[in-house]
C-alpha cells in the first residue's frame, strides 16, 4: 500500500474480491478498528453470500463476547481439539469437508501460545526429538526452575510436529497423536483427564471399551491403563504432563495423588516398544518414579542461558 493513500478506499476495493473471511478472536476480545471492518465485512458477504467465521483462539475467554451476528454463526474454536479445528476452518473457507489437513489429531489446546522462533535451547529441543524416537523409553522428565522455558520448548516443538515438521526446517516426523495436560491450562492433569482424553485418539468402539474398563470399580488403576496402553500398539502418541510440580509433594518429593503414581507406574512397567510418549514439565523429580527402569526413562535438566 502506498504511504499517500488511505487505508479505508483500499480495504473496500480488496472487500470485493474476498470469498470469504475469518475473524480470530483472543483475550483481548474484537477492538473498535475491528468492528469497523467486520461492518464492511457483513455489509459486502450478505450482499454476495459469502461466508464470515467466528474463529476462537486458544486464549479465547470462556465465553467470549461476540457481535450478534457471529454468535449466529457456527465457531471454529482452538481451544478443543475435536471436532479438528483446522479441518473446520478450510471447511468453513473453500466450503468442503477437509480430511487430514494436519498430520496429527491432538487433543485440548496447547498451555502455551508457542513462539515459531525461539533464541537457543537447539540442544535441549534436539535432545526431547531423540526421546521421541527412542522406541525403548516412554518417560522424559524436564526439570528447571521457573520461567526457564520448559513449557515453551516442548509447546514449540510439539506445535510444529502437529504439521508433521521438526522447527527450524529439521525435517520431518509424523505423529499420530498429541494429547496436552497441564495444571496452569484449561485441562489439567489427572488420571481420568488422561485416560478420557487418549481414548479420543482410539475408534469409538475401542473407546468405548475402554470407558466400561474404567467405570468398573474393582479394576485397578494399574491395570486400567496397561488396557489403554495396549490398543496404542503402533504409531506414536505425545502425552504432555505440564506443571507437574503441582503433583508432587515438595517436602517428601513424592507424587501427592496415589492414582497418578499408579498410573505412570503402569506406564513405565510396560516393556518396549512404546508408543505412547509421556512427557513431564516439573520444577520438582517425582523422585520414586525417577528410580524405576531407568533404562526406560530420560531427564533433560535445563540450566540457565
Amino acid at each position: 500500500m502506498r504511504p499517500d493513500l488511505p487505508w479505508q478506499g483500499i480495504l473496500e476495493q480488496q472487500i470485493k474480491q474476498i470469498k470469504s473471511a475469518a475473524v480470530f478472536i483472543g483475550k483481548d476480545g474484537i477492538g473498535p478498528w475491528h468492528q469497523v471492518e467486520l461492518n464492511a465485512f457483513l455489509r459486502e458477504f450478505v450482499d454476495r453470500g459469502c461466508p464470515v467465521i467466528p474463529v476462537l483462539l486458544p486464549n479465547a475467554p470462556k465465553e467470549p463476547k461476540l457481535p450478534i451476528f457471529l454468535k449466529a454463526m457456527t465457531w471454529v474454536d482452538f481451544r478443543k481439539g475435536k471436532p479438528d479445528p483446522m479441518e473446520q476452518l478450510v471447511w468453513g473457507i473453500t466450503g468442503k469437508p477437509a480430511r487430514g489437513v494436519t498430520r496429527t489429531k491432538f487433543i485440548n489446546p496447547a498451555p502455551i501460545i508457542a513462539p515459531t522462533y525461539f533464541q537457543d535451547r537447539h540442544v535441549e529441543t534436539n535432545l526431547i526429538v531423540d526421546f521421541l524416537k527412542n522406541d525403548a523409553q516412554c518417560l522424559m522428565t524436564i526439570v528447571g526452575r521457573a520461567g526457564m522455558g520448559k513449557t515453551v520448548i516442548v509447546c514449540r516443538l510439539l506445535k510444529s510436529l502437529e504439521d508433521g515438521r521438526l522447527p527450524d526446517n529439521n525435517g520431518e516426523m509424523s505423529l499420530d497423536g498429541i494429547v496436552y495436560l497441564s495444571e496452569n491450562g484449561t485441562r489439567q492433569v489427572t488420571v481420568p483427564n488422561l485416560y478420557a482424553d487418549l481414548s479420543c485418539l482410539l475408534p469409538d468402539d475401542v473407546a468405548e471399551r475402554l470407558d466400561n474398563v474404567y467405570r468398573n470399580p474393582e479394576t485397578s488403576t494399574e491395570s486400567k491403563i496397561q488396557e489403554l496402553m495396549k490398543e496404542f500398539h503402533s504409531g506414536k502418541v505425545v502425552l504432555l504432563l505440564d506443571n507437574f510440580e503441582n503433583l508432587v509433594d515438595t517436602v517428601t518429593l513424592k507424587i501427592n495423588s496415589a492414582e497418578m503414581d499408579e498410573a505412570l507406574q503402569a506406564v513405565l512397567n510396560l516393556p518396549p516398544p512404546h508408543a505412547v510418549k509421556v512427557i513431564l514439565t516439573t520444577q520438582i523429580v517425582p523422585r520414586d518414579l525417577a528410580l524405576l527402569y531407568n533404562e526406560r526413562q530420560s531427564r533433560l535438566n535445563l540450566k540457565e542461558l
